[in-house]
């Protein structure tokens, strides 16, 4: 290692040449300790790294779909519990406070001291491809009268009928001609969806057809939907049609197409903070939910919402939320809404949400100057009581004549059978009613 040929090359260290190769070293090393670099934190903060890419750079459906799916994935477990068990009616057990009594005989209405017990039950029946959705009031352990709508598929027709107080039905037709029987056929789809999934599915309703159904997507910087609020969002206007979404073929006859728009908020984040929601045929708007509900200091969520319904004349309902939620520890829905109608300002309306033997369960209150008036509590349940049902009708009406339909039903016994188990004669209460709600 003496010879001078190999000592005349070597390089002294902390020379020229050696600052030279050293700096080459790092120019190639660079590339490679960037990348490496760059991986560790794409591996640590990847969603936020493709969520910031999607938001800033990527389409509007693009985007869409990254936090309409997280948001989806996220509820998938509360949406799945929610819809196990296969219910076929809504049981609606209703209590009165003696005080509702002493309204009553004060406007000379009377009752019985030892009031019935009242049951509404709301139930959903499948006959091939016929649907009957029926209110049905029972009192005591005697069913009093029912208000039957009964969807027919072969013809097109949504029929409307009191068995009890006649054969004859008001029919409407499904096939877009007036604003109710459009919703009542959208109704009836969603239903057979909901009864075809299986009982121990976990998806949520429609997590596999919603974002296949979108036709129109933007994106937009909007204030959130919240009374004095000054803050700002980012807004995905979602438009998707309810025929592709329910499977309705575009060629039926008659039909109009319709809509859902959803207004969805999003925060920095990436996080959907609500939705807004528009059922809209031909640009008409149907019903409405607006508003945003957003996280308290408690568990669940607080707010304002509006709701619209336009099925011939507009009405709106104003509802102020609190604690509204899915509750892991009750296993479902909890919370409470408050709201009004401004034709009785003095009566206030409260629907509690609540778990009971985990099922899901509803209480609708009315309170006037702090007293409870009535209560209503609304459960699920499979134990219907029999009540026949003839959907052979002898007469049937129009809508435009509506006013013959009213004569040709008989409420004699069915107000014989109220007045027996209540003591209230029935006329008297509708006169009452007619004077409170003009």
């Amino acid at each position: 290692m003496n010879d001078p040929i190999f000592t005349s090359k070597k390089i002294k260290r902390g020379s020229k040449t050696d600052r030279r190769k050293n700096s080459r070293v790092l120019l190639l090393l660079f590339p490679f300790l960037f990348l490496f670099i760059a991986a560790g934190v794409a591996a640590v903060n990847s969603p936020r790294i493709k969520h910031f890419l999607l938001r800033h750079f990527g389409t509007p459906q693009a985007y869409m779909t990254y936090v309409e799916g997280k948001y989806l994935l996220a509820y998938e477990k509360e949406w799945g519990e929610n819809i196990k068990g296969q219910y076929h009616a809504v049981k609606a057990s209703l209590s009165l406070n003696q005080l509702v009594f002493d309204l009553l005989k004060q406007y000379g209405v009377a009752a019985k001291k030892s009031f019935p017990d009242t049951t509404l039950f709301f139930s959903y029946k499948k006959n091939g491809e016929d649907t009957l959705f029926q209110a049905l009031g029972q009192m005591g352990n005697t069913p009093i009268a029912s208000l039957d709508f009964l969807y027919s598929a072969k013809n097109q027709e949504l029929y409307i009928s009191c068995p009890q107080a006649g054969s004859a039905a008001l029919a409407l037709s499904a096939a877009g001609e007036d604003s109710f029987s459009l919703f009542f056929h959208y109704l009836n789809k969603l239903f057979t969806i909901w009864k075809s999934i299986p009982a121990n599915s976990s998806d949520p309703l429609f997590s596999h057809s919603y974002l296949d159904a979108i036709t129109e997507v933007t994106k937009e910087t909007a204030p959130l939907p919240v009374p004095d609020s000054t803050a700002n969002a980012l807004r995905l206007n979602l438009r998707l049609s309810l025929d592709r979404v329910l499977n309705i073929e575009k060629t039926q006859s008659g039909h109009h197409p319709t809509d859902l728009l959803i207004h969805a908020y999003v925060d920095e984040k990436g996080n959907i903070l609500g939705h807004e929601f528009y059922l809209l045929s031909e640009e008409k708007t149907l019903f409405s939910l607006t508003g945003l509900l957003l996280p308290d200091k408690r568990e669940g969520k607080s707010g304002d919402l509006t709701i619209l319904f336009d099925f011939g004349e507009p009405i709106t309902l104003t509802l102020s939320a609190s604690q509204f939620g899915y509750s892991a520890r009750e296993g479902g829905l909890t919370g409470k809404i408050n709201f009004s109608f401004d034709c009785v300002p003095s009566i206030n309306f409260q629907i509690r949400f609540a778990m009971e033997q985990s099922l899901p369960k509803l209480i609708l209150r009315a309170h006037t100057r702090g007293v409870t008036l009535l209560t209503l509590e609304f459960m699920p349940t499979n134990s219907l009581p029999y009540f026949p049902i003839s959907p052979d009708y002898s007469e049937i009406y129009r809508l435009q004549e509506l006013s013959s339909f009213q004569k040709s039903l008989d409420f004699s016994k069915i107000a014989t059978e109220f007045s027996a188990q209540t003591g209230i004669d029935p006329y008297e209460l509708a006169a009452l009613f007619s004077l409170i709600f003009p």
